[in-house]
């Protein structure tokens, strides 16, 4: 008996896994595009540490919040190679915007990154069910195989809304 209920209850338990799953996006494939990346720029700051750092999560929630206040912003992030393998990351953090600010806040750094040819994924699914960095890295890898072209060491990710993430790879020249 006692066996019957546990073989329900982790039937149930999985229907319900699998439908949260879906229902946060889990289900959807990642499609890559190669087009052309218009100029645009930054409002951040430079952090290397480790990922966990408090100044990083705080760096994270300045830069979204800037990215909400201005209406025309998304929340940026450069993403630079490390060679700590993960242990140290090197991320300039900030809000993208389509122009040049008109004021900078001091302590504020502006990038300027130049319109180039990049290989983009849409990720649309909640963090929880989100790929992780390494299947993105491989499928854009793979595409730009295919492409016959070749990915540069950095990347940047825009979090355009809550359940939206664009993961932008550019081209080497």
């Amino acid at each position: 008996m006692l066996k019957r209920i546990l073989i329900g209850l982790t039937a149930l338990l999985s229907i319900v896994a699998f439908i949260f799953y879906y229902k946060l996006g889990g289900n959807q494939p990642l499609e890559y595009k190669l087009e052309t990346s218009p100029e645009f720029y930054i409002v951040g700051k430079y952090f290397e540490g480790r990922y966990n750092d408090p100044e990083a999560e705080q760096l994270f929630f300045d830069a979204k919040s800037r990215a909400e206040r201005d209406g025309n912003a998304n929340l940026t992030i450069i993403n630079y190679p490390s060679k700590e393998n993960g242990k140290i990351i090197k991320q300039f953090i900030g809000a993208g915007r389509p122009q040049k600010p008109d004021t900078i806040i001091k302590n504020i750094e502006v990038k300027r990154i130049p319109r180039q040819q990049i290989i983009f994924a849409l990720i649309n699914s909640h963090n929880f069910v989100m790929p992780s960095p390494e299947d993105v890295k491989k499928g854009a890898l793979k595409f730009a195989l295919e492409k016959g072209v070749e990915i540069d060491t950095i990347t940047w990710e825009t979090y355009t809304s809550d359940r939206e993430l664009i993961v932008s790879f550019p081209l080497k020249k």
